[in-house]
């Protein structure tokens, strides 16, 4: 499809408008939660760039296609990209963050043999910019199981890929499960598209394992700065955004210690979140309790 790339301007606001990156209120709360079981006040939501609904839909149906028994890992792979196929053509916007990636990636179309993705958000993209570059595509899941449409696995050694993947967070799911699967088929990684890049954790634990990175947007101060500059958020949001980052522990002091409301507790968390909030509590790995023992304590009574 000869979809129009958005400038960088255009993807910014896409950014914003979609939600793919919510600010909280730190007037009421409450505060995001992160799987590394700390707060924070912003949260990445990568599939919401091509709108909030859509994205739900789409996920629901590849959980439900991988967590069917009773399918093998090829017919699950063949209704993961029938599902993904269907939602990136009734799209636009979809199908402009894809060309947006093509167009940017530093590598040659000539010098790759397929496309990688990782169960189960990675599909979003990487299925669609398979498909556009007509270039196979290998499925991997988390179990191990690796699907490709035009041969068998002892076909893959040698071959030259790229990995497609939604976010890079911490790197997790690339060291803990796609790299050594890619390694134990012997693939070529050239390396990594990445259509945002939270932090820098991630991106040096890739670049110090010599894989070559791109990512269309990292979500980092400067980008805060951006959008208060736009006037996309107030100054106030990115002023705290830049203490966040400059001091995780002086942003909690600052604007959450004092105050167990805005941990969301009487809102209703959801299971993930009271989960990583009873982890915070446990840990303290800020070494927050001795100046907040009253708010742990009312955190803790309330859970």
């Amino acid at each position: 499809m000869a979809a129009t790339p958005y400038s960088a301007h255009e993807f910014l606001g896409l950014i914003f408008s979609s939600k793919a990156v919510s600010i909280w209120n730190h007037e009421t709360g409450p505060v995001f939660w992160y799987a590394a079981g700390v707060p924070g006040p912003f949260y990445v939501n990568t599939e919401k760039l091509i709108g909030a609904d859509q994205s739900a839909a789409l996920l629901d149906a590849i959980n439900g296609i991988v967590g069917d028994a009773s399918l093998n890992p090829e017919a699950k792979s063949e209704a993961v990209r029938e599902a993904v196929l269907k939602s990136y053509r009734s799209n636009d916007v979809f199908q402009r963050i894809v060309a947006t990636m093509i167009e940017t990636s530093p590598f040659p179309i000539s010098e790759i043999d397929l496309i990688s993705g990782g169960e189960r958000r990675d599909w979003f993209f990487s299925v669609p910019f398979a498909e556009e570059l007509g270039l196979d595509h290998l499925y991997i899941f988390k179990n191990g199981d690796v699907y490709r449409r035009a041969g068998e696995k002892s076909n893959h050694a040698g071959m030259r890929c790229v990995h497609i993947s939604d976010l890079i967070n911490n790197a997790a799911s690339y060291f803990d499960k796609w790299l050594p699967i890619l390694a134990d088929h012997k693939m070529d990684l050239l390396g990594t598209i990445s259509v945002i890049n939270r932090g820098q954790v991630g991106m040096d634990r890739l670049k110090e394992a010599d894989v070559k990175v791109h990512t269309l947007k990292s979500i980092d101060l400067p980008l805060f700065s951006e959008l208060a500059q736009s006037g996309l958020i107030p100054q106030s949001s990115s002023d705290e955004i830049s203490l966040y980052f400059k001091s995780k522990e002086d942003w909690a002091r600052q604007y959450i210690l004092a105050r167990p409301e805005v941990f969301g507790l009487d809102a209703g968390l959801d299971a993930k979140s009271k989960e990583r909030l009873q982890f915070f509590l446990a840990q303290d790995p800020w070494g927050l309790e001795p100046q907040a023992q009253e708010t742990f304590k009312t955190l803790r009574a309330a859970l």
